[in-house]
């Protein structure tokens, strides 16, 4: 891959993750953050750089993510993604959990349309900003470097 292209997503996802980290205010003016106010459909997108342990997925990645997310934490949703030229149609399903400072973590698990493909469950860390509209996610993975934001729908 090309070194540049690499840096550059790198820089991308360093930069959104400081702006994570900047927007880390809470969400509500009006008490601490509950899981129960995060419930609705959100949509968005991620970029990535797949390190090289992942063989041929290594590279760039990105994909387009729709998600519903009930009262309890319960994440259901689906997206489509393209690791380094590869593109999968995949299902996930999992739960997540907010503390009072609007931060969280949600692990999930992904199914794909993809007969021989595999995905392990992936885990993300997050804040939720603008009165609950915005959620801000990174990877907590060693060979995936991604950041993402999602709206709500």
């Amino acid at each position: 891959m090309n070194t540049m292209i690499r840096g550059r997503l790198v820089s991308r996802a360093l930069l959104l993750l400081g702006v994570v980290l900047g927007a880390a205010a809470p969400a509500r003016a009006d008490g601490p953050c509950r899981i129960e106010d995060l419930e609705g459909s959100f949509g968005g997108s991620f970029d990535a750089a797949v390190r090289d342990a992942a063989g041929p997925l290594a590279g760039p990645a990105a994909a387009q993510t729709r998600l519903e997310i009930a009262r309890d934490g319960t994440i259901t949703g689906s997206d489509v993604v393209n690791f380094n030229g590869m593109v999968f149609r995949r299902t996930f399903a999992g739960r997540g959990t907010l503390a009072a400072d609007c931060t969280g973590s949600a692990t999930v698990t992904i199914t794909s349309s993809t007969p021989d493909a595999s995905f392990p469950p992936l885990r993300v860390s997050f804040v939720v900003t603008d009165r609950f509209r915005d959620i801000r996610l990174i990877f907590d993975d060693p060979v995936i470097i991604a950041a993402g934001v999602f709206r709500r729908l």
